[in-house]
């Protein structure tokens, strides 16, 4: 007879509670299942969102006032809330402005990264229906090339002048101590 064969299965061990919910989480009862999905996770979905999703998203954002984010997301089976929250602001908010940026949104953008810095989500509260990350990928994808980096507070523009000013040659002739 064959060792393994005689092995109980995990659902068949007498397991404390704490065991047995953490095998509660996996599905892990067929031996004939290879390894390496032997331990297949049961939990939220990951990757992209379907368009069935998305319309449960929005009938359940729109059903709840004010919007509960773990409400929410019971509506959606298998997703977070937090997957929800970010799908729905950042992806399916109606106010939500998916045209290309016009010039005075580019000139805004400008202006307040050179007064501000890389304060995003505080920019963003200055152009209606874009979101903080749009704003960052227009700066880093478009304005920054454009503009060139003297509004980047990471340029190290003084210190290239300073390796400039210190030449190889009076490198060379300096005797070591």
């Amino acid at each position: 007879m064959d060792p393994i064969s005689i092995l109980p299965s995990i659902t068949e061990l007498p397991l404390p509670a704490i065991e047995r919910a953490f095998f509660q989480k996996y599905e892990c009862y067929n031996p004939a299942i290879p390894k390496l999905q032997f331990m297949k996770r049961v939990g939220p979905v990951k990757g992209a969102w379907s368009p069935e999703e998305d319309d449960i998203l929005r009938r359940a954002v729109a059903c709840s006032t004010p919007v509960l984010w773990d409400v929410v997301a019971k509506a959606v089976k298998g997703r977070t809330p937090k997957q929800c929250r970010e799908r729905w602001m950042y992806r399916l908010h109606p106010e939500l402005k998916k045209t290309p940026f016009e010039q005075w949104e580019d000139d805004l953008i400008y202006h307040e990264k050179k007064a501000i810095g890389n304060k995003w989500t505080q920019i963003a509260l200055k152009l209606p229906g874009r979101t903080s990350c749009s704003v960052k990928n227009r700066w880093y994808t478009v304005l920054r090339n454009r503009y060139g980096a003297e509004s980047d507070e990471g340029s190290s523009s003084s210190s290239n002048d300073i390796a400039n000013q210190i030449s190889i040659d009076s490198l060379l002739n300096k005797p070591y101590h």
